[in-house]
């Protein structure tokens, strides 16, 4: 993801606004989630559908207002764009007024590699574009980043490791033959494989590990503000006034 040097601009290829979306609240289920979310303070894109969250952290801005709230686009405006762009395209969003504005721009000419935000205008046209009204209600920003625990506090409660994508692809499956469809996880130590365990029809019990990458990986990225200073005990959970954060039960 890139970020305008104010904050109030984002660009997000076709695979980043897909991941986000894909985790929007449903507008019939969630109406208060069903939107994604930009914070200019810190540089940030966001989605929730109550029971997952995912964040995009691109940085905080050279420029910004220090108090600069979240804005917030409907879920269907937001699942359009990312379905109607292409594979190089890139989706802009622009927060900066009342009314956000939405371009799906493609490189000039194609292949070329877009390493900047001040690289759009010159590399890139504009397919199409519109606007649409702010999405109103939701989480609070410090609700947001109250969902993602610092690895670095967790201590002997949790670990940290790496695990191929490809190899999580296991976990979708197994999930397709389960009764309920629940899967408990557990990770142990860092370089301990992580362990699924679910119970499937006809009182079948399935398992499944998945071994950790431990082979030339570079350390997690550290999130200042959360791995970084004295500890502190997290909170289990984030809620807020205006929306309806929660783990799934």
């Amino acid at each position: 993801m890139l970020v305008s040097d104010n904050g109030t601009r984002f660009a997000l290829d076709k695979g980043e606004i897909t991941v986000l979306t894909s985790l929007m609240g449903a507008p019939d289920k969630r109406p208060s989630l069903a939107a994604l979310w930009f914070y200019p303070a810190k540089g940030q894109a966001w989605a929730t559908d109550g029971h997952r969250c995912v964040l995009a952290d691109g940085g905080a801005p050279k420029t910004t207002t220090k108090n600069a709230r979240p804005v917030a686009i409907p879920a269907t405006t937001a699942a359009h764009a990312a379905k109607t762009a292409r594979a190089a395209d890139f989706v802009v969003v622009d927060v900066s007024r009342p009314k956000v504005s939405i371009d799906v721009r493609t490189p000039k000419p194609r292949g070329t590699e877009i390493k900047a935000f001040a690289d759009l205008e010159s590399k890139t046209g504009i397919k199409h574009s519109v606007t649409c009204s702010r999405h109103s209600g939701g989480p609070k920003a410090a609700a947001i980043e109250e969902c993602f625990p610092s690895f670095q506090r967790r201590g002997s409660k949790g670990a940290v490791m790496a695990i191929d994508p490809a190899y999580l692809q296991s976990a979708a499956m197994l999930a397709k033959v389960t009764e309920p469809r629940f899967i408990w996880f557990n990770i142990g130590k860092a370089k301990e494989p992580a362990f699924f365990v679910a119970h499937g029809r006809h009182e079948t019990t399935w398992r499944l590990v998945i071994m950790p990458w431990i082979a030339r990986v570079e350390p997690p990225p550290i999130i200042a503000g959360k791995d970084e200073g004295p500890k502190a005990k997290p909170r289990k959970g984030a809620s807020a006034k205006g929306g309806d954060l929660r783990s799934a039960s």
